[in-house]
Order: structure tokens, then C-alpha cells, then sequence
């Protein structure tokens, strides 16, 4: 099993892996009650599957670096206003 991609949002998480040559995406959606829950598909994968890609996607997610955003200026100049 190998993580290709997971994509992050507010309101559902895509996570696109491989597993034995078949390419499958996972949905995670976000109830009002901020809890996730699996798509259909995923949800009727064995148990041991479902495990197995937790174990991935935490693995993936660790293993991220932070990203940074748009680095400012060393010197930043501020206008007078008079």
C-alpha cells in the first residue's frame, strides 16, 4: 500500500493510494457535529484494509514538512502619513 496524495480541506479530506496495482481515492467528510466519517466505498473495505490505511495516512502526515508561506522582506518600509 502506498499514499500518492492526500488533499486537506475544511470540509473533506481526498486521499488517492495504490494497493497492488489499483488505484483507489478515500473521502473523509466533515458532519456539522465536526466528526469525519469514510465514504461508502471505503467504509465496506475489511477492517484490517481500513487499519492498514490509517497506519499509511499517519505515516504520510508525519512525515510532511511544515510549509511556509510567503517570505517577507528583510527591510520593510512604512510610509509617513501626514
Amino acid at each position: 500500500m502506498k499514499i500518492t496524495q492526500i488533499r486537506l480541506n475544511r470540509t473533506n479530506i481526498e486521499i488517492r493510494w495504490n494497493n497492488g496495482g489499483a488505484e483507489r481515492i478515500t473521502l473523509l467528510y466533515r458532519h456539522s457535529d465536526y466528526s469525519w466519517h469514510l465514504d461508502a466505498d471505503t467504509e465496506r473495505l475489511t477492517p484490517y484494509l481500513k487499519e492498514e490505511l490509517q497506519r499509511h495516512v499517519w505515516a504520510a502526515l508525519a512525515a510532511r514538512t511544515k510549509q511556509s508561506g510567503r517570505k517577507r522582506p528583510v527591510d520593510t518600509w512604512f510610509a509617513d502619513r501626514s
